[in-house]
């Protein structure tokens, strides 16, 4: 992280000056946006005591109240001032934040994987051994996934996820809640391709070809 170099202290200070004193270079940290249209990912750019910076992986306008959800779990609410193509500047509702607060991420909750949660119902087939299982995806991260499924399934249990446009994913069943169940991918999602098959699920984004996604996931 770089930090952006102030006025020397005989300097006459001048409000340029002040604002390049509170603002900081992110070296592209991923984030999360919270708007009405669902859960987005973002990747961090300068972030001040008084807004950020971010860049998009996809179009998503940003015309109503949007949050930022950090990595330790706590929301900022955002309100757009300017928005370029993948780049969109946002303050802060609440006013100017300590950037430590901002930066540390030493929240009330400990520092976590993105996860996105869907907002709207997504249909996908689980295969375990030779049972095919209807099941609905609930969240997604680069790591895995948290569904629910009527059918138990084993703890431990080696799944084949179906019905997504990277085609099929493997996971093994890390824990079980009631119907809902925790998956752990056998091959991680890259952070862009992550974003653009959320903002599909979500209604944001089509693609023409499925295997332009599937090139995207890591082998």
């Amino acid at each position: 992280m770089a930090r952006r170099k102030s006025a020397s202290p005989t300097a006459k200070p001048n409000p340029a000056d002040q604002r390049s004193a509170q603002r900081f270079t992110l070296l592209l940290r991923a984030g999360k946006l919270v708007t009405p249209a669902g859960e987005f990912l973002c990747l961090l750019r300068d972030v001040s005591n008084g807004g950020l910076k971010v860049r998009l992986f996809h179009p998503l306008a940003l015309d109503g109240p949007v949050a930022l959800e950090k990595a330790d779990g706590e929301r900022l609410a955002l309100e757009p001032v300017w928005q370029e193509g993948d780049l969109a500047g946002l303050r802060f509702v609440d006013g100017p934040l300590p950037l430590p607060r901002l930066l540390e991420e030493s929240g009330a909750f400990p520092k976590r994987t993105i996860r996105l949660r869907l907002g709207r119902a997504c249909p996908v087939m689980l295969h375990e051994g030779d049972r095919g299982l209807p099941a609905s995806l609930c969240d997604l991260s680069q790591h895995g996934a948290a569904l629910q499924c009527g059918q138990r399934l084993a703890v431990g249990a080696l799944v084949e996820l179906a019905g997504l446009p990277p085609g099929a994913l493997e996971g093994r069943v890390r824990w079980r809640r009631g119907d809902r169940y925790g998956l752990v991918f056998t091959q991680s999602f890259r952070l862009d391709a992550l974003a653009r098959l959320a903002a599909q699920l979500q209604g944001l984004e089509q693609f023409a070809d499925a295997e332009e996604l599937a090139a995207r996931v890591n082998h």
